[in-house]
């Protein structure tokens, strides 16, 4: 019988330090999030070095709010070249290599990082200096921290939470403000594939049960790309429009908010990293891989036997039934339930009256 490795050490050695430590960071909101703890825990491992961030701009908000960077360099799409050449002027030791494929694993090759970490996938494991084979029977965030298992001796595994900025308390208080707002529930209908989201009318019946039945104001969040999803629900519901505004603002907004309801998306590991609770629709996804194991986190699902199903599935899915058929009402019910048996003090009184 044969037995495949499952890992791969990087030489391990007596005094083993690294000066320069290069995390080439994830593109998705929620692989950003996912790979924070695996960061922090580097950090712990290595306080005298110094870290450099090499990732997209859209994920660089999320990874600078560890503040642990010496310097942060935006990707280029589609230029390789320049972006080896960035790399390879840093003259790191080891890189930390979040995001799959075998393009950043070429990368930090090409920038001749001595030392290269990652998960290990087909060519991409000949590239890496250390590897370790993804679990697909466990969260992501622990796939992420068991690379730290690649290198020499023990890392202590630290968990961070997201703790909103000054700016962003700031701003997210005048949003506020200016909205007559006090106490307040959020819904972010948004996701990144149709697999992913729940009917928007569901979204705009639930609103309406919830705005009708809890005294506090309901607050719609999403991309600016999805800002015609967020009007119409505005205009069927009465809620209150937050859209297109800067992470640092809606990571507060989400800390003072009451509970969230929202598709698996990037919001959900957001919310749930800064202690808020939320309610999570989950259709197609893997509720072991892209859920946080969390008390924040509830989850409400068909569990059908076609869950959860691959993205070449999901996309010629022409029923998406696993999320059609989770009706508004049960959702509700699950809402109303944990409110009453496990009361986070973050309502007021006289709510769900009905």
């Amino acid at each position: 019988m044969i037995t495949l490795k499952k890992s791969k050490k990087i030489n391990n050695h007596s005094g083993f330090s690294a000066g320069k430590i290069l995390i080439i960071g994830n593109r998705l909101l929620g692989d950003s999030i996912m790979s924070l703890d695996a960061v922090f825990s580097l950090k712990k491992r290595f306080p005298a070095s110094q870290f450099f961030l090499f990732s997209p701009a859209s994920a660089i908000p999320v990874y600078s709010a560890l503040d642990i960077f010496s310097a942060v360099i935006s990707e280029q799409d589609g230029a390789f070249l320049e972006n080896c050449r960035k790399l390879a002027e840093l003259r790191a030791d080891l890189a930390f290599i979040l995001p799959g494929g075998f393009y950043y694993a070429l990368l930090c090759f090409g920038a001749r990082i001595p030392l290269r970490i990652g998960h290990a996938g087909d060519f991409r494991t000949l590239l890496l200096s250390g590897w370790y084979k993804k679990n697909q029977n466990i969260y992501n965030g622990e796939n992420f921290l068991n690379l730290l298992k690649t290198l020499p001796g023990n890392t202590e595994i630290c968990r961070k939470k997201i703790i909103p900025t000054s700016a962003g308390t700031k701003q997210a208080g005048s949003f506020l403000f200016k909205n007559g707002i006090s106490g307040y529930f959020m819904i972010a209908p948004g996701a990144s594939e149709p697999g992913k989201k729940w009917p928007e009318e569901y979204f705009m019946e639930l609103a309406g049960m919830l705005i009708e039945n809890c005294r506090i104001k309901c607050i719609v969040t999403g991309s600016s790309a999805e800002n015609a999803l967020l009007e119409r629900i505005v205009s069927g519901t009465g809620a209150v429009p937050a859209c297109g505004l800067d992470l640092e603002t809606i990571t507060a907004l989400l800390k003072g908010a009451a509970f969230l309801i929202c598709n698996n998306s990037g919001l959900m590991h957001l919310a749930a990293k800064t202690g808020t609770k939320v309610f999570v629709l989950n259709g197609n996804s893997s509720e072991i891989l892209t859920i946080p194991p969390v008390p924040e986190v509830t989850v409400t699902s068909s569990h059908y036997d076609c869950q959860p199903c691959t993205r070449k599935t999901a996309a010629h899915c022409r029923h998406h039934r696993c999320l059609a058929d989770l009706k508004p009402s049960v959702v509700y019910i699950k809402i109303k339930s944990y409110f009453k048996t496990g009361w986070a003090g973050r309502l007021p009184s006289r709510c769900f009256i009905k």
